[in-house]
């Protein structure tokens, strides 16, 4: 089993940046491999909300389903579990003034299956993913900085 957590500073309102990280439509956006994410409900996330994430990782293809298990304030917890993986994290929003937010995104993730890989070493690059993904969403909140947030769905 995996477990790190990860931060960035984003230049989005704490409300805002909060219904951007929970809106799992966004997810493709600034996540990488992600090629569909199916959220049973539209806009941020609620509890029971279910997902279901088809993502490319290590030249394969996998289908994740999902569910939010909590929504407090600008904090959702969510889990997933499939032939090959469980997973389960938090993402966070902290305010840094009105005018900035401080993401937080932790994960514990397992794999079931891991076809000669270690955990060890998928998590390490699963890290290296998460932290990348994490710079794309900073530049994808700066590039759309002066556009309302609907314009990031588009």
């Amino acid at each position: 089993m995996t477990t790190f957590t990860e931060h960035v500073i984003l230049d989005l309102p704490p409300d805002e940046a909060f219904a951007l990280v929970s809106d799992y439509r966004h997810d493709p956006r600034w996540r990488a491999g992600v090629a569909s994410m199916q959220p049973s409900t539209a806009g941020p996330a609620r509890p029971g909300t279910r997902t279901e994430e088809t993502i490319r990782f290590l030249g394969r293809t996998f289908v994740n389903p999902g569910r939010v298990v909590r929504v407090d304030g600008r904090c959702m917890e969510w889990e997933a579990s499939s032939d090959t993986t469980r997973a389960r994290g938090t993402r966070a929003i902290a305010p840094l003034g009105s005018r900035r937010s401080s993401f937080t995104y932790s994960i514990e993730v397992e794999l079931v299956g891991a076809g000669g890989f270690t955990n060890a070493i998928v998590g390490r690059l699963f890290r290296r993913r998460v932290r990348k993904d994490l710079r794309r969403l900073r530049k994808l909140v700066r590039e759309h900085a002066q556009l309302p947030l609907r314009h990031l769905a588009a």
